[in-house]
């Protein structure tokens, strides 16, 4: 949990206009955290997924909000783009 909560030290936020200084999420408290981590080593056959499609994948596009996650990309400012913005 020490690593999970210095990595989200890495995000920013950005009040939106309107709301008072109030930022909509807290980069500095975990929700979630890893589980069932699983290395293998290579060549390990004892979990393999065949040909799938991962669900959302394509889904996740038409969301408008998901979209302007990558506005400054898909608009062709790509060096605009700040990966660390929540």
């Amino acid at each position: 949990q020490k690593t999970q909560t210095a990595l989200n030290r890495l995000w920013h936020c950005r009040a939106l206009p309107g709301n008072a200084g109030q930022v909509k999420v807290d980069v500095h408290r975990p929700l979630v955290y890893g589980e069932r981590l699983r290395i293998r080593a290579p060549g390990d056959r004892s979990f393999t997924l065949g040909p799938h499609v991962d669900g959302g994948s394509v889904e996740r596009w038409e969301d408008e909000e998901y979209r302007r996650c990558y506005r400054d990309i898909l608009c062709g400012d790509w060096e605009r783009f700040d990966a660390w913005d929540a």
